[in-house]
């Protein structure tokens, strides 16, 4: 018998139950967490683990299942009834050695099977820790104070900013080419087909929705408050123009437009700015107008690892709620949230291959789901938009 076996006051610890053909997932849990607790009042892990697990419970779990991963083909032989001890004994070795090949079989499966989920579980926790360490960051920078910004304008960092990147280049770094954002861009253009004014692209950067809109023989104009993409729009014969959106907006005769589109734009804004944003907006379309606002989102950590952090310009995410609340509080109706931008395939959590042994099938099954939420989670769809009419 191990030093691992034995508690702290020297008792005999029973050992763990392994799997059978029925599988109690809460009582397993129950079993793993109590073989852990022994080995913490024996001192079987050392101290700086300790440290370090007991401030993160996910890390704990990993632990756990870790620990339980381990199996054993020999099945303890002793008797606690010292009358029939020999005979019981006895007996026992015989079924264990005439079974030994069958349970070696079983045995090696779920060993196999139980290494894959250690691995599996500790890929994801280093995952979480690298968004966990993101997260950090994006709140250390949203702590940080910034300069107070009026109602009239939205220019975000002041004009340091422009002029110290190169912005058509950091533009294609940051968003792609123009035709992968054309692309991403497309699946909003029927929304503005046969409206009742002209379509203004705010924050129009270098035009693509601009493309979309020309080619369908829709009467439309950009604004942005960067010279440079201006001059990119320009030099491709669209009609932009240098303003800031909200003063743009401001100055608009009522009712005067037909559809606004604004993506990538409204987490630049202070939250002033996005509330007067809407208000604005709702002033400027004409009855039966669309307004579509595309941002980041802020429901996929893969979010925070990407964007935000790539393009200086971005302040804050914002949430589908608060900006549907937003739009609901100016006027608009039939609101809608549109969500695009999924992560690719070969980053996303992988499930856990279904066993052929029955027992081991609801445990798998729960532990897929949970995986499911928690991909979902991690990685679910970078970009939302806001649609909604006057």
């Amino acid at each position: 018998m191990t030093e691992e076996q034995r508690t702290a006051d020297g008792a005999v610890a029973p050992p763990i139950i392994s799997v059978g053909a029925d599988v109690d997932v809460q009582a397993l849990v129950e079993e793993v967490q109590a073989e852990v607790a022994r080995k913490l009042e024996a001192g079987v892990y050392p101290p700086e683990l300790m440290r370090e697990v007991n401030q993160d419970r996910l890390g704990m779990a990993v632990m756990a299942l870790r620990d339980s991963a381990v199996f054993s083909s020999e099945p303890p032989v002793g008797s606690g009834r010292a009358r029939f001890a020999g005979a019981v004994s006895m007996a026992k070795r015989v079924i264990a050695t005439a079974l030994g090949w069958h349970t070696r079989w079983l045995v090696d499966q779920m060993f196999t099977f139980g290494a894959n989920t250690v691995a599996a579980t500790t890929v994801l926790l280093d995952r979480v820790h690298d968004h966990d360490v993101a997260l950090a960051d994006l709140r250390s920078r949203l702590a940080q104070p910034r300069e107070p910004q009026g109602l009239e304008t939205s220019a975000p960092r002041g004009r340091q900013l422009e002029r110290e990147l190169d912005q058509l280049r950091h533009e294609s770094r940051s968003h792609g080419s123009i035709q992968d954002a054309t692309g991403r861009r497309a699946t909003y253009l029927d929304l503005f087909r046969q409206l009742p004014g002209r379509v203004v692209d705010l924050g129009c950067g270098r035009g693509e929705f601009l493309d979309l809109l020309k080619a369908a023989g829709v009467t439309a104009y950009g604004v942005d408050s960067n010279d440079v993409m201006v001059s990119a729009c320009r030099e491709r014969g669209l009609d932009a123009r240098r303003e800031d959106i909200l003063e743009h907006l401001a100055g608009l005769p009522e009712e005067s437009l037909g559809g606004i589109f604004c993506a990538q734009v409204i987490e630049r804004l202070e939250p002033t700015g996005v509330i007067r944003f809407f208000e604005l907006a709702w002033s400027a379309l004409g009855q039966g107008g669309v307004l579509v606002v595309e941002t980041l989102s802020q429901r996929s950590l893969a979010t925070f690892t990407d964007a935000p952090h790539v393009d200086l310009g971005h302040l804050r995410p914002l949430h589908p709620l608060t900006l549907t609340f937003l739009a609901e509080s100016a006027g608009f109706r039939d609101i809608a949230i549109r969500y695009s931008s999924p992560v690719p395939g070969g980053d996303r959590l992988e499930e856990l291959p279904v066993p052929d042994d029955a027992g081991l099938r609801p445990l798998v099954s729960v532990m897929n789901e949970n995986l499911r939420r928690i991909d979902e989670t991690l990685f679910g769809p970078q970009d939302f938009a806001v649609v909604a009419r006057r």
